[in-house]
């Protein structure tokens, strides 16, 4: 049984291109957006409530021209390139379906439309329109109605309801029209100026758009400045409207389809998006999302979940509500919304200039998604080729550039601060390094075949020529005066810079291409690595002439390579070839290949502070991160058990003997143990937190250690901190940071857009006059309620309390609700000072706004400690206690804002682990003491080795504690490490029978068994016998009967006494798991091999483990594995017949009764009696266990989309997405989260080989 030792854990994707228009398109719960090279589809994912990375497209070997979504199959996605190349991607199965060579040119626009839903159109140039069936392969033809025209066609667009319907638009500013049925009208519109002139050559149509309810409407922009109605039945231009200024360009528009007439544009350089009714000329809002300008815009028309417990995922089928929708012809006589102001529902794909993209929700004015840039260096300087940090200040970057040489960039100021331009003008620099010894040198290596050494001012030290291009060059990490070179010549140079000589002090030859890389080892003095276009690497010693070691694995040129910076001989290398592989430098070996990359793999680095986080960067436009931790887990295990420090740290001399596990022997992991040196006190507890940190990814592990020192009472060095402030910070302390943090808004002034108004309405201004009238009167309620049917509540609120502050707050209340129903987060003021905050808490989670809905439960708490009960309705008597008396206590309304709290915190957590996040989860429960929460988002993430750090600096001696323990032992198992897994599990208190399991499954000889016995303090393997004949007599002490019998020389016969006495207990009425689950995991740990030769009484107990485990998941909510597990004790029962208390009849009774509450839930009205018995009877088998310890297994990055081999699982004939765990044939894989909770419920394979599971 196998599984990756590197896993991928993060990625980052790419900013949207800014060249071509057409390169974002939704459908339904999907949305799509073209990088250079890739296409990035995220789906609306209805558990989580929001849009997540789906699948990455990159198979486009050049700049995507264009993309455009099927209306008729929602999972097929079109796209073209400026290789002239179209390729059909199915989305849900995340493979090409077709791919056509283009002859005619580059295709500028495609759309799918007739003859049949296969088909897709495209256009290059001057035309002709091309028709391409790619279900019947390369077959290409012409559309006999659309052939050239007199000026080039930039774009155009197929009628979503009459595919047949055809708009075109022109370089000229012209349009023409195929409708189906007549021939085509070419050019015939032609958008003029305000002055009647015609426009120019060269004002082109920059954007299409078919109106979506209606058959004639059809929207253009001409030039980025010219927005228009035309008409096509008519050709005639129905509305031409006006920007509010002439400097003003559109750099695309859209149909919100949700609001009939309206459609929205976006500026090309203010990030201003307007909203438009087609009966207006001028724009009805304006928003200013984004400082920078708009490249594209498209609405998605998923929405999402206004209360995601209500969802529905049975089978995988969505709900969904379709409004009621009208053409825009309807809306051409019709004025704004009688509802005034209020913002059509959409959420818009947006696509900006410098790379950012976001899904903004234009209901609420918030963004529903958003990948924005941090850090963007100005100008086009061109590909970027390489990137080097300084080694002195973090906030410097240089870069190597295919146009304007090599640049150093100041992160801190936002610009470059110097140049090296000491290359022949034109070359390409493939390759900059600073010198990580003496940060005053820079090296770049370029295409003029010279390697030159710099000062940071840019003036050149040294020349290196060579024969022919340079790829690669790389300081030495022991000497700051030696540098190595790459060269298309084939050889490896390295240069001593004191001798003052422009002659390489060796040359080493033996590749037969390029050499692109070289990388010295930072921890062997003298080694060297070189990477070529042969596919190979080559290891070389400085002090010897010839390679002392051949890599050999990679099937395309090698690109990337980086030594880890603690194991002194893990290599690691990126290629061509779409893979990563690990190398074992000592002899060769290739440790792992990942594929998970869907291109050529460039680029790749270490973590300067975490060596065991790799990043790689990838032709697939990706950064993706990876984990080696699975590498040096013996390490970690080590550390938690306290092993000796010479069993951890050694030399690099040392950790070079081959056959020696992995062991530290690098800068950061020495750093680490003189700072533990230099302290008094626990050390120990020091060592766990500082190499938890070693060993952890970046995201939310300081965090969780911060708020461990809060729950510790240590927070004198964590207040002050920063990142602590950035995080999640405990309840005690959000409110008092967040209002620092709103003081410190109040000092910035920024410029408000305001609101282009819709007009007066007569039935307003009749409603306004009556206000008037009842306000001259004394009528002061009246004219409240008129001036809130008017829409005017800041009016309405200003005046209330004249008539009691009850009125005051029940107006409040009101004006909350109506918020809450028009979706509005305006609604939050409202609430709050309705005090209204369970409401406001439902309403922001349902919307998948748990920080939000978290920071008003911790402020309702705040304001409670504070100002006691405010559950009164009597507003006065209220405040008269609050301003005169000093305000009661009400423990009653103090504990249910503390349950609200709790509840927050724990959705928020939820939403953490849901979307790939647990140490973050973790976090959230930590900030309301809760402990137990805390580790066990850890456990269900997979987080073994923090989860047992965390509980032991936290004293923890329950449960859980152990559960991590117990799991982090069966890994020791299956990394062969029994003595270590007895040392860590001896740590700790009630281990005993875990250690007993961990023994009885060691199949090695008996001197060692017995070894293993003695470290374990357990009897030997005879003494276990005859102890356990002694117990076989006492009916009371069966259990430890069958427990010496499993770790003596006969576990056959506790095999048999521990089946019978399960199949005895099962037998009896109203037996639950707990009287059998433990005696289960006894008698499952007896070696495998004897187990095999106990055919019949391995058949009952795969039975007898497989329900039995689907009880156990149930209660511990491992939904996915239920089914499994009850199908494969149906299926061993069926193949061997074993004699056990079970029956077809029972399990599919029990399979059908658990598939129903899953769809029906726990309503007793939806059972017939005789289902509730059943139901009630399941139940009883069950039990319970507490609610910290429930809920699936979601190992981190499982929704990260991969590019690796298609595998379906075994268990549910589903694509596995994330980790993948292959079981003992070598053939059949699952999921690793599936894995994990198969494994804690069932110890055996689901092959029903009587092998076990072992993913840990």
């Amino acid at each position: 049984m196998t599984m990756n030792a590197a896993r991928q854990i993060g990625l980052i994707a790419a900013g949207s291109q800014p060249w071509n228009p057409d390169i974002c398109a939704a459908n339904g719960d999907r949305f799509a957006y073209c990088a250079t090279l890739s296409i990035y589809i995220y789906e609306m994912d209805r558990r989580a409530n929001n849009f997540c990375l789906h699948s990455i497209m990159a198979e486009h070997k050049k700049t995507i021209t264009t993309i455009s979504w099927s209306p008729h199959n929602g999972n097929l996605i079109a796209s073209a390139s400026i290789a002239n190349k179209i390729i059909i991607w199915n989305v849900a199965e995340e493979n090409s379906v077709a791919q056509l060579d283009v002859t005619t040119g580059t295709p500028l626009s495609l759309g799918w439309g007739l003859p049949d839903k296969n088909s897709v159109m495209f256009i290059c140039s001057h035309g002709p329109l091309y028709v391409w069936t790619f279900t019947c392969g390369q077959s290409v033809v012409a559309h006999k109605d659309v052939q050239s025209f007199s000026a080039e066609i930039c774009q155009f667009r197929c009628h979503p309801m009459d595919p047949g319907k055809i708009a075109i638009g022109h370089v000229n500013g012209s349009i023409s029209f195929l409708c189906p049925g007549q021939r085509i009208l070419k050019h015939s519109v032609r958008i003029v100026t305000e002055d009647d002139g015609e426009l120019s050559d060269g004002c082109q149509i920059t954007c299409l758009e078919w109106d979506p309810l209606g058959v004639d409407y059809l929207l253009c922009v001409v030039a980025y400045e010219c927005i228009v109605l035309v008409d096509s039945s008519s050709t005639k231009i129905v509305t031409k409207f006006q920007l509010p200024s002439v400097a003003i360009s559109v750099r695309s528009l859209s149909w919100i389809s949700s609001a009939p007439g309206m459609f929205i544009t976006g500026d090309a350089n203010s990030g201003v998006l307007r909203l438009w009714n087609v009966s207006k000329a001028t724009a009805v809002e304006s928003f200013r999302i984004n400082k920078t300008g708009f490249h594209s815009t498209y609405v998605v028309t998923a929405e999402m979940s206004r209360d995601v417990s209500k969802t529905s995922y049975a089978h995988g089928d969505q709900c969904c509500q379709t409004d009621r929708l009208w053409s825009t012809s309807a809306t051409l006589s019709d004025a704004a919304s009688s509802k005034g102001s209020v913002l059509p529902v959409a959420k818009i794909l947006c696509l900006f200039a410098d790379g950012a993209v976001g899904l903004y929700d234009m209901r609420r004015k918030r963004w529903a998604f958003l990948r924005e840039k941090v850090y963007t260096s100005a100008g086009n300087e061109g590909i970027i080729y390489s990137l080097s940090w300084s080694p002195v200040e973090s906030h410097l970057i240089a870069a190597s550039t295919s146009r304007n040489g090599a640049f150093i960039w100041d992160m801190k100021k936002g610009k470059i601060t110097s140049r090296f331009q000491e290359h022949k003008q034109g070359s390409n620099i493939y390759t900059v390094a600073w010198n990580q010894k003496d940060a005053r040198r820079i090296a770049t290596a370029g295409s003029d075949c010279q390697c030159i050494v710099s000062t940071l001012d840019g003036r050149a030290i040294v020349r290196y020529r060579h024969a022919m291009a340079v790829y690669g060059c790389d300081w030495s990490p022991h000497n700051a005066d030696i540098i190595a070179t790459g060269c298309e010549d084939k050889n490896v140079r390295v240069f001593y810079l004191a001798t003052n000589s422009e002659n390489p002090v060796k040359v080493y030859s033996g590749h037969t291409a390029k050499v692109f890389h070289v990388r010295w080892s930072p921890l062997r003095e003298g080694i060297l690595v070189s990477g070529s276009d042969d596919c190979t690497i080559r290891m070389w010693d400085y002090t010897q002439d010839s390679c002392i070691r051949l890599f050999q694995g990679h099937t395309a040129p090698v690109r990337g390579i980086v030594w880890n910076p603690e194991i002194p001989y893990l290599l690691i290398s990126g290629s061509w070839d779409c893979s990563i592989r690990v190398w074992d430098t000592r002899d060769g070996a290739s440790l792992d290949r990942i594929s998970d990359h869907g291109a050529d793999v460039y680029g790749l680095s270490c973590h300067p502070k975490r060596p065991f986080l790799l990043a790689s960067c990838s032709r697939d436009t990706t950064v993706r991160l990876w984990s080696l931790l699975s590498f040096v887990h013996p390490l970690e295990i080590s550390i938690l058990a306290g092993q000796p420090w010479n069993e951890i740290l050694v030399s690099p001399e040392h950790a070079m003997h081959i056959g020696t596990p992995p062991l530290l022997a690098g800068k950061i992991s020495r750093d680490i143990k003189l700072d533990l040196d230099r302290s008094s006190g626990d050390t120990f507890r020091k060592s766990l937190v500082l190499f938890s940190k070693f060993f952890g990814k970046p995201e939310g592990c300081t965090n969780l250690w911060d708020l461990v020192n809060i729950n510790l009472g240590l927070e004198d060095n964590v207040l002050s901190s920063e990142s602590y402030r950035c995080g999640i910070v405990h309840s005690k302390h959000v409110v008092s940071f967040k209002l620092s943090e709103a003081q410190d808004l109040e000092l910035i002034r920024m410029s408000k857009f305001g609101r282009a108004g819709l007009g007066n309405q007569t039935r307003e201004d009749q409603l306004r006059t009556a206000a008037d009238l009842n306000i001259k009167l004394g009528n002061v309620q009246k004219y409240c309620e008129l001036q809130a049917e008017l829409g005017e509540w800041d009016k309405a609120l200003a005046i209330a309390p004249f008539v009691s502050l009850k009125y005051w707050n029940n107006l409040i209340r009101r004006r909350a609700n109506e918020l809450m129903e028009d979706d509005s987060s305006d609604v939050i003021p409202f609430a709050v000072a309705g005090r209204q905050t369970a409401l406001l808490v439902d309403f922001l989670s349902t919307r998948g706004l748990h920080n939000d809905a978290y920071l008003v439960a911790a402020g309702a708490g705040d304001r409670d400690e504070e100002n006691g009960s405010d559950d009164d309705d009597d507003c006065s008597k209220r405040l008269h206690e609050m301003h005169v008396a000093p305000p009661k206590s009400n423990k009653r309304t103090k504990d249910k804002t503390i349950s609200l709290l709790e509840r927050t915190s724990h959705d928020l957590a939820d939403w953490y682990l849901l979307n790939g996040s647990p140490v973050l989860a973790a976090c959230c429960h930590l900030s309301i003491d809760d402990h137990q929460g805390a580790l066990s988002k850890l456990i269900r993430g997979f987080e073994l080795e923090l989860a047992a750090a965390i509980g032991q600096v936290l004293e923890m001696t329950d449960g859980l504690l152990l559960v991590a323990i117990e799991l982090l032992s069966r890994r020791c198992e299956r990394l062969g490490r029994w003595e270590l897994g007895v040392c860590l599990l001896r740590r700790f208190h009630g281990t005993g029978r875990l250690l007993v399991r961990l023994c009885s499954r060691c199949a090695a000889p008996m001197s060692e068994v017995n070894q293993l016995h003695d470290l374990a303090g357990l009897p030997s393997l005879e003494e276990s016998a005859a102890m356990a004949e002694q117990l076989r007599s006492d009916e009371n002490k069966r259990l430890e009967c069958v427990e010496f019998y499993m770790i003596s020389s006969m576990p056959e016969v506790g095999l048999q006494l521990g089946i019978d006495e399960v199949k005895g207990r099962m037998a009896l009425v109203g037996w639950t798991v707990d009287d059998v689950f433990d005696l289960l995991q006894t008698i499952s740990a007896m070696q495998t091999e004897k187990l095999q030769k106990q055919s019949k009484r391995m058949s009952e107990l795969l039975v007898l483990c497989a329900y039995v485990g689907a009880l156990m998941a149930i209660r511990h909510r491992f939904d996915s594995v239920v089914l499994p597990l009850f199908t494969h004790a149906f299926f061993v029962i069926k193949r061997d017949g074993p004699d056990v208390p079970l029956s077809h009849s029972l399990i599919s009774r029990e399979m059908t009764i658990w598939e129903a509450t899953r769809l029906l839930g726990k309503n007793e009205t939806a059972f017939s009696s005789e289902q509730r018995v059943a139901y009630d009877e399941l139940l009883h088998k069950v039990g319970c266990c507490g609610e910290a310890s429930v809920g699936r297994v979601i190992v981190a990055a499982s929704n990260l989309p991969s590019h690796s081999d298609i595998n379906v699982s075994c268990l549910n004939n589903q694509r596995i997405k994330g980790p993948v765990f292959f079981l003992e044939d070598g053939l059949s894989a699952v999921s690793l989260s599936d894995a994990v909770m198969w494994a804690r419920v069932n110890p055996f394979s689901p092959l029903a080989s009587g092998m076990r599971i072992n993913p840990f």
